[in-house]
């Protein structure tokens, strides 16, 4: 390529160069007045009380002119405002003062980041902030009276769950429970333990799985599975003391209620075993097998 032809090159460059560049000189005037005229007719929208509407408006403003012209934190901070107007409007004078504080009074507290607006606008603005600042304090104590209560209610709710964990660990081994822990119970330590009973699949990952048993004499009353050293799963028996038939209390949606054992002499036709059946599907064999268990549990019979 010889040196005319590189020259020629380079005077179409900077030709493009500077058709772009005039280019965009000449539409940036355009772009600015285009959005002062937007960004003053969604205000006209907020003084005629319409907020919902002019903060649509704003939100649509900020994803079309976001960086183009030093009215893009000016339209943010209209877009928060319409949103304390909303609350206000609505009567939740508690979000309207929370939002107001957290999203609107820095930019006017800040003369550095002050929103554009006219004598008209910012009147609007300050007389919309007093209005909240007294409809909260006319209410404040009415709000302090509703968290106190909120916090009452939290703590009293914590203390509840509290006590039925630590009522739970002192009765039996729980599902998460430490394995190290297991004998630290009311059931006392384990009457058996397997060190590698089956396997868990966890995430794709192999696992070897223990397994410890409580016994009252000839009888399995309760046992648990651990796997990566924690209690994966529990069954307890000890309300129905029956080896073959452990509920699995990990797995099951539905616990069997238990009651008092009934005197009523069995009838099957007086139970709707069939719905029993549905209902601890997971724990039976089949239909027969829940047939026999129901039978053998009396305490079932007036919940069907």
């Amino acid at each position: 390529m010889n040196n005319d032809t590189k020259n020629n090159d380079k005077v179409i460059i900077t030709v493009i160069i500077v058709c772009v560049l005039g280019f965009f000189l000449l539409l940036r005037p355009w772009l600015f007045l285009e959005i002062r005229k937007n960004y003053n007719n969604t205000w006209e929208l907020v003084l005629e009380g319409k907020y919902e509407k002019a903060q649509e408006e704003f939100i649509l403003m900020d994803k079309k002119y976001y960086g183009m012209s030093n009215y893009s934190s000016s339209i943010s901070f209209g877009e928060e405002f319409c949103k304390v107007c909303i609350y206000y409007d609505k009567g939740d004078y508690k979000n309207a003062k929370s939002w107001m504080d957290y999203k609107v009074m820095p930019e006017l507290q800040n003369i550095s980041v002050y929103p554009i607006l006219s004598k008209e606008q910012n009147d609007f603005v300050w007389k919309k902030v007093n209005a909240v600042d007294e409809s909260y304090s006319s209410h404040k104590a009415e709000y302090d009276e509703e968290e106190r209560n909120y916090e009452a209610e939290r703590r009293a709710e914590e203390k509840k769950k509290a006590e039925e964990e630590a009522a739970k660990k002192q009765e039996a081994p729980y599902v998460g429970m430490p394995e190290s822990k297991i004998d630290s119970t009311d059931l006392g330590k384990h009457s058996q333990y397997y060190k590698n009973f089956n396997t868990e699949c966890i995430s794709g990952e192999i696992y070897h799985a223990s397994m410890y048993y409580w016994y009252s004499g000839s009888e399995c009353i309760f046992s648990a599975r651990c796997v990566q050293s924690r209690v994966y799963n529990v069954w307890d028996n000890r309300d129905r003391h029956i080896t073959n038939n452990i509920v699995d209390q990990s797995s099951s949606s539905t616990k069997k209620k238990k009651k008092q054992e009934s005197t009523t002499e069995f009838n099957p036709e007086d139970h709707d075993i069939e719905q029993y059946y549905e209902d601890y599907k997971d724990e039976f064999e089949d239909e027969d097998d829940a047939w026999d268990d129901f039978e053998d549990n009396p305490e079932y019979w007036d919940d069907y």
